[in-house]
């Protein structure tokens, strides 16, 4: 009798270890799906938050670009006017030589006030 109350409660306590077991392995596969879903969630977002960045680097680029070029044509112009001028001043300095060269002359320089 004393063996039959002891497999009765052996096979009670295995009846609630597989019942424990049972309800363990159905809270994991609810736990596997929410992770499961917040990885889903997660990726999604990381990838539009990724593309939204990548557009706005991309736009970013193309604007420093333009800016960089407009810049640069503007120096191009700049330049180009200082080329001019340069010109300018060596003409200039060439014909100051030439006018020092006449007034240092007495006999031209005397020609020269006469006429």
């Amino acid at each position: 009798a004393e063996a039959a109350d002891h497999a009765r409660d052996t096979e009670a306590r295995m009846a609630d270890i597989l019942q424990a077991q049972a309800e363990m392995q159905g809270r994991m596969g609810a736990i596997a799906e929410v992770f499961g879903a917040r990885q889903a969630e997660l990726t999604q977002s990381l990838g539009q938050r990724l593309d939204a960045m990548t557009g706005r680097l991309g736009q970013t680029m193309a604007e420093q670009t333009k800016s960089t070029h407009e810049s640069l044509a503007k120096l191009q112009e700049r330049l180009a006017v200082i080329d001019t001028a340069q010109g300018n001043i060596q003409s200039l300095a060439g014909q100051v030589v030439q006018l020092q060269a006449i007034l240092s002359n007495k006999q031209t320089r005397g020609a020269f006030g006469q006429s």
